[in-house]
């Protein structure tokens, strides 16, 4: 990413930008991520620390517990996200073999979407 995000569009856009990099199937609530009443993922408020923002994980069906933090933010030039200390409720051989590379898909593609004023860029 050639020019840095503002934070505050950082924080404000990024869970909005994940919904939409989910075709909308997954909606993006004040602090949480839904698909319909059922709450996915739940966090906290974020947090400024260093170099980025920090939500933790408060809870939500796909967490077996609330432990974790939602990393995003800019380091050495690069929009950066990392999710740290997470608690998935799959076995953890599952996750990694169904959520983990799903999670990895939607984070880039809201990361582009969050860096391109609202718009996927064109690859190729």
């Amino acid at each position: 990413m050639p020019v840095e995000i503002a934070r505050e569009r950082l924080r404000d856009g990024f869970l909005p930008a994940l919904s939409r990099a989910c075709l909308g199937l997954v909606q993006a609530r004040a602090t949480a991520l839904a698909v319909g009443p059922l709450v996915l993922l739940r966090f906290g408020e974020p947090r400024w620390i260093g170099d980025c923002w920090s939500w933790s994980i408060e809870g939500g069906l796909l967490a077996r517990r609330p432990i974790g933090r939602l990393l995003l933010g800019w380091r050495g030039g690069q929009l950066v996200s990392a999710v740290v200390g997470y608690a998935p409720r799959l076995p953890v051989w599952l996750y990694r073999l169904t959520q983990l590379p799903l999670h990895h898909l939607v984070t880039r593609r809201a990361l582009r979407l969050l860096a391109g004023g609202g718009q996927e860029p064109r690859e190729g």
